[in-house]
């Protein structure tokens, strides 16, 4: 890929980014506020940036819009975009309710089919019904979804496991490719599409790179709360970029194997590339924390500046572009 084939994809996932949002501000955010409002809950700056913007927009942006190239080249429709946007805002909620209010996969799965009568119905509990109840009155989703739904559900709360300093590491690479191959799967079944299988294993595949960028980016963060994570487990970055590249390769292969067009078969994997590219400068920045902090690297000992990747550094974004560049040749 070359340097104005680059910019012709970062242009197109601007102006994606642009339309989605436009979406969610038309559909959403006064929803959402005036739910907020009757539930005397406020939204923190970074809780309303991550179920306004983060969620739904990497759903549709580096989800949906790439697994629709598998199929005849078009567009989201507005009842796709509408069902994506909804489950995406449900989805980071349903994260919090397990991430911070200790909430159990069955007790989601009896908010799901509001059987609300034991449950610990906080205001973020209630968004989700508000949400849930929005979704189907207007844009209900096929059946398929809602059995999808339970499966990703289940792998989020057992994400919980990598709390647990005695997780191995098998367990740990498990847990991290089915959470968000099972999330990614069940977007997918909100388009309208019937999936062959080597299709939903691209598009589990996708989803597992991006839980393993995820966990590059939040090694910090992790370090802090105690998630195990393959970084800190791996005998060395090596050996930990080696296995991201690897996985890489899996996906690449599994596009080429699709059914798609020749020419969806490049963009699909130079918009792939445009994503998981973050990984590769996360481990250039981590290529000197072996000298200093040994091997297998000391992570608790880094600090916040050698850990925490920062894209808002001209020579940060230079080493993404070479990122992007060296996956899409792989």
């Amino acid at each position: 890929m070359n340097n104005a084939r680059l910019i012709q994809y970062f242009t197109g996932y601007y102006w994606s980014l642009q339309k989605e949002k436009k979406f969610i501000k038309e559909h959403f955010e006064q929803f959402l506020r005036k739910k907020a409002d009757e539930l005397n809950y406020t939204f923190s700056k970074a809780d309303w940036k991550k179920t306004t913007v983060y969620y739904p927009c990497f759903t549709v942006l580096a989800g949906a819009e790439n697994f629709i190239l598998l199929k005849e080249k078009r567009k989201l429709n507005e009842e796709e975009r509408y069902r994506l946007t909804a489950v995406s805002i449900m989805s980071g909620l349903c994260d919090d309710l397990i991430d911070e209010e200790n909430w159990m996969p069955a007790q989601l799965f009896d908010l799901l089919d509001n059987r609300l009568e034991s449950l610990p119905l906080s205001p973020k509990a209630k968004l989700i019904l508000a949400l849930n109840e929005a979704l189907y009155k207007t844009h209900r989703p096929d059946i398929v979804y809602e059995k999808q739904l339970r499966t990703a559900i289940y792998w989020q709360a057992r994400s919980l496991d990598q709390l647990n300093p005695a997780i191995s590491t098998e367990e740990i690479l498990q847990i991290s490719k089915e959470k968000n191959g099972q999330t990614s799967l069940m977007f997918s079944y909100l388009l309208d599409e019937e999936w062959t299988e080597i299709e939903k294993e691209v598009i589990a595949q996708s989803g597992f790179l991006g839980q393993l960028v995820n966990d590059t980016y939040d090694i910090f963060k992790d370090i802090g709360s105690g998630v195990q994570t393959y970084l800190q487990r791996f005998e060395s970055l090596v050996a930990s970029e080696d296995f991201f590249v690897a996985e890489w390769r899996k996906l690449v292969t599994l596009i080429r194997e699709s059914n798609a067009s020749k020419q969806n078969k490049q963009h699909l994997v130079n918009r792939f590339a445009c994503v998981h590219g973050y990984a590769l400068v996360a481990f250039h920045q981590f290529r000197d924390l072996e000298q200093k902090y040994g091997r297998p690297v000391k992570w608790s000992e880094a600090t916040r500046k050698e850990l925490v990747i920062d894209m808002e550094k001209w020579p940060t974004r230079w080493q993404l572009l070479k990122a992007i560049k060296k996956l899409s040749t792989l």
